[in-house]
């Protein structure tokens, strides 16, 4: 994506990630998100993202290589806040490796598990291993596309997910419960995502240590 004309530095987030545009009417809005990020998400969370551009892109908000290019459609300070927090997650969760997300890896299965039986009760038939994939575009993706009416999905997932999109995938599914837990009330959520939450409590204090 074009980065040359993105030469307003709006803030160096924790002195780790610059957050740019090309547009000046846009700074005073990027500035009250730079301090609601460097205020409510660790410092380590930043490390291995270079930059975050805001501007006119494609798509409303994408991860790529240590970059997140975040649309200038959203207008709300509080919408960019939220899908930079969700770019934020999918870093996280990219730069771990699956030993280090186990729990994370068995609270999303275990919830996909119970949306297989759910849907079962409803007269849907499918097979428990096509549940039990990580990734995107899997076998998951094509049945809940293609094979479930969407009332049944929407209805059945809220139980368990934050929506249909976070069913789709682990990444996904951290990413939700990473933007919850440093920008929701923790009391809403804390039971419902109570390992993630406890798996990004522990990585908080570890950095803590040192």
């Amino acid at each position: 994506m074009e980065q040359k004309s993105y030469n307003k530095i709006i803030h160096n987030i924790h002195k780790k990630t610059q957050i740019l545009t090309n547009n000046e009417e846009n700074i005073r809005i990027l500035k009250r998100v730079s301090k609601k990020l460097e205020k409510k998400i660790p410092s380590k969370f930043f490390s291995g993202i270079d930059y975050i551009f805001y501007g006119s892109f494609p798509h409303t908000a994408v991860y790529d290589n240590g970059i997140i290019y975040i649309s200038n459609t959203f207008l709300d300070a509080d919408m960019i806040v939220e899908n930079i927090c969700f770019k934020i997650g999918e870093h996280a969760y990219c730069i771990r490796d699956e030993e280090d997300m186990r729990v994370v890896k068995e609270e999303f299965l275990n919830k996909r598990t119970k949306l297989f039986y759910d849907l079962e009760k409803r007269g849907y038939k499918f097979a428990l291993g096509d549940f039990m994939s990580t990734d995107s575009e899997s076998i998951y993706d094509k049945i809940i596309d293609k094979k479930i009416e969407f009332e049944d999905l929407h209805e059945i997932s809220s139980y368990y997910f934050d929506d249909i999109d976070s069913t789709r995938s682990m990444k996904g599914y951290f990413s939700s419960v990473f933007y919850h837990y440093f920008f929701s009330k923790k009391s809403l959520y804390s039971k419902h995502y109570k390992k993630t939450f406890n798996y990004l409590k522990e990585n908080i204090k570890n950095e803590e240590r040192y």
